[in-house]
């Protein structure tokens, strides 16, 4: 996630903890969809970042999906260190 992306995920995160504290919103999650980004640690550390938004909301769960058609293709071109969590190696 670029950082204009992952700048305006932190306000509106933000913005959501100050609603949700002030009883104006009552949210029972909230979903994230990231289609085309390869990574999601960016926006789980997004959560992570900033106090409010780490006291107002915490991550559950984390799950991705794979285009079976294409992912041995792309697996094959992944430069990542197999040896390294969190990489698709």
């Amino acid at each position: 996630i670029c950082c204009t992306i992952r700048g305006d995920l932190q306000k509106t995160l933000q913005d959501l903890a100050a609603k949700q504290g002030s009883g104006k919103v009552k949210l029972d999650g909230i979903l994230i969809e990231l289609t085309g980004a390869a990574d999601p640690a960016p926006v789980v550390q997004t959560f992570f970042m900033d106090q409010a938004v780490r006291q107002a909301f915490y991550v559950d769960n984390v799950i991705a999906l794979v285009d079976a058609k294409h992912c041995l293709e792309k697996l094959d071109e992944s430069k990542g260190n197999p040896d390294e969590k969190g990489t698709a190696c």
